[in-house]
């Protein structure tokens, strides 16, 4: 299998007591070498929020 992707983490402090979090990922994997149907590829996005 090979992928490839990105991620991105952005943070922030509110006010002392409050802070915010955003999380996001993209993967893009393809399966190279597989004794059964061929499969073209995978596309998978992640996005959290906490």
């Amino acid at each position: 299998m090979t992928s490839t992707g990105a991620e991105l983490d952005i943070t922030g402090r509110i006010s002392n007591r409050l802070s915010v979090s955003a999380n996001y990922s993209y993967t893009h994997a393809i399966v190279s070498k597989d004794s059964r149907k061929k499969t073209k590829g995978i596309n998978w996005h992640s996005l959290l929020n906490r």
